[in-house]
């Protein structure tokens, strides 16, 4: 459950790369707003079956603690 559009759309991804099947649901009125605006600020959740859901809970908490680091090339175009 999310607020994050970002985090939502990568957790997505790394469920349909996993092949966990998943719905999204927004909250409130979070799904009228986005037809209307494109976007919601809305809260978020991803419900996947109770057969997947030890796999995507362990597959989202090593997504959610992994840390990423710029490859050098980009480091050095920051600087």
């Amino acid at each position: 459950e999310s607020s994050d559009e970002l985090m939502i759309t990568q957790i997505e991804a790394l469920l349909e790369e996993n092949k966990i099947a998943y719905i999204r649901r927004d909250l409130g009125c979070g799904s009228y707003i986005t037809i209307i605006m494109g976007q919601s600020y809305s809260t978020k959740q991803i419900l996947v079956s109770e057969n997947d859901f030890d796999k995507a809970k362990e597959l989202i908490d090593i997504f959610e603690n992994a840390e990423f680091e710029l490859p050098d090339e980009l480091k050095e175009e920051e600087e």
